[in-house]
This record gives C-alpha cells, sequence and structure tokens, in this order.
C-alpha cells in the first residue's frame, strides 16, 4: 500500500472556481470612475443696509421694511417734534395784528412751541386712527409699527428746510415770520420765496406718497389701501368735530331766540 502524499504543487482535482462578473467586485486593476465634485451653490453677497436719511426719498417701502425690522421704535419721537417744528418754522405768517407786531425772536419760540405739539399729537392720535382704520380693511401692522411709518417720512420735511436757507441768510429772523405780500415788492426776495415754495410744494407732495407707502409696509398692504384707511381716519375725524360745532350752532340758535 503506497501512503506517500501528492506533490504539494500538484492542481487540485476540480477546477479553478471563475468569478461571477455580476457578484464579484471588480479587479483592482480596473480603473474607477472618478465622482463629481459636489455642487456649490454660488455666494450672493450681502446687501448694504439702507440709509433711512437718504434712501426714504426713493426706497420708502424698502427703507420702512428695514426699519420695522431692526427697531420700529428708534428716533419716532424725535422725527415728530422735528417734523412739526420743521412745518412750522418757515410757514408764511399772515401780516395782520397781532401777528405783524410780534418780534422775530418770539415768533421762532411760538412756531417751536407750535411745532413740538402738533408733531406729538398727529405721531400719537393719528397713528391711532390709521392703525384702527387699516385695521378695519385687513390690515396686520400693530401700534408700534403704524407709528413708526408715520414718523419717518418727517425725514423729507428735514431735508425740505434746506431749501430756506438762502431766505435766511438775506432777510435774517424776520424768515420766520415770512409773509408773501411784502415779498411783492422784493424782487431779491420774490427770486429767493418763488423756487423755495415750489419746491416745498412738490416735497410735500411726494411726500404724503411716502407716507401712504410706509404705512402700507407697516399694514401689508398696497399705497391705495392706506390711502383709504386715511380717508376713513379722517372721517373719524371729522365727525366728532361736525357734532361739537352742531351742538354748538344749536345752542347758539337757543340762546338768541330765547
Amino acid at each position: 500500500m503506497n501512503d506517500v502524499p501528492p506533490p504539494t504543487d500538484a492542481p487540485p482535482p476540480w477546477p479553478p472556481a471563475v468569478p461571477d462578473p455580476a457578484t464579484e467586485p471588480a479587479a483592482a486593476t480596473e480603473p474607477v470612475a472618478a465622482m463629481p465634485p459636489p455642487l456649490v451653490p454660488p455666494m450672493v453677497p450681502a446687501r448694504e443696509p439702507l440709509n433711512p436719511w437718504l434712501s426714504m426719498w426713493t426706497r420708502p417701502r424698502a427703507t420702512m421694511r428695514q426699519i420695522l425690522d431692526t427697531n420700529p421704535r428708534a428716533w419716532v419721537h424725535a422725527l415728530a417734534i422735528l417734523g412739526g417744528v420743521a412745518e412750522f418754522l418757515f410757514a408764511p405768517i399772515p401780516s395782520v395784528r397781532p401777528l405783524s407786531g410780534v418780534s422775530p425772536g418770539t415768533m421762532v419760540v411760538f412756531k417751536g412751541f407750535a411745532g413740538v405739539a402738533v408733531g406729538l399729537i398727529g405721531l400719537y392720535f393719528g397713528s391711532f386712527l390709521v392703525w384702527l382704520t387699516g385695521r378695519w380693511i385687513g390690515g396686520r401692522g400693530n401700534f408700534v409699527e403704524v407709528r413708526a411709518a408715520s414718523a419717518w417720512p418727517n425725514v423729507l420735511s428735514l431735508w425740505g428746510v434746506l431749501l430756506w436757507l438762502p431766505m435766511l441768510a438775506y432777510l435774517g429772523l424776520d424768515a420766520f415770520r415770512l409773509s408773501a405780500e411784502p415779498m411783492l415788492d422784493d424782487p431779491v426776495g420774490m427770486m429767493l420765496v418763488g423756487p423755495a415754495q415750489f419746491l416745498g410744494g412738490v416735497i410735500a407732495i411726494w411726500r404724503f406718497i411716502v407716507v401712504l407707502k410706509c404705512l402700507g409696509e407697516a399694514h401689508g398692504f398696497s399705497a391705495w389701501r392706506a390711502l383709504g384707511a386715511a380717508l376713513l381716519g379722517g372721517l373719524l375725524l371729522l365727525v366728532p368735530i361736525a357734532i361739537v360745532i352742531g351742538i354748538g350752532l344749536g345752542l347758539a340758535g337757543a340762546l338768541s331766540g330765547s
């Protein structure tokens, strides 16, 4: 009996296994397709914040949105006071007594106090009316936002004061009690007053449009709907005044009849 083992280098008695390409991984020597790099979205440059003291002229809605998103309480009272003073400071005064005899310094003080009072009353009472009527027609703004929208258009009034600086340089403090009648005999004064009044009227019209745009942004609707809210607020203001006048006329008629 032969117990000698077969040589170790003898081939196995079975055929070698053939790899199945469907189940076996590809050989290491085969090239591997490179994966494409991940797509990187393009860098969007950060938008610079608007300067509300300038952009309120040309981009009132975007400016108002920036103010409402950052700090709707900033500068509100100061703008209401300064805007009221700016509206009164160079307002023409009729040449009638006792106004014609008031000194320029007294006139400046009087206009200053009147501007502060009217500015603050308009800020709170006017903002409340437009906030209320705006909510009636679908507005979403709160009182703080509507108050800011009422105050910031005064930026245009402050810039409008610059129109009267030439008149101030020409007349001095007398410019604060300006009356149109004496200017008719002063060619230089008319050359200064005429353009200032015309440009001041243009600024006043544009300021009204800016107010509507800002109120619309605060309430989340269009400027046309803001106009409707303002008209409704005016009607609410006129109704009690008409009632008071009617009661007064009725009492006066009753007293005169007795």
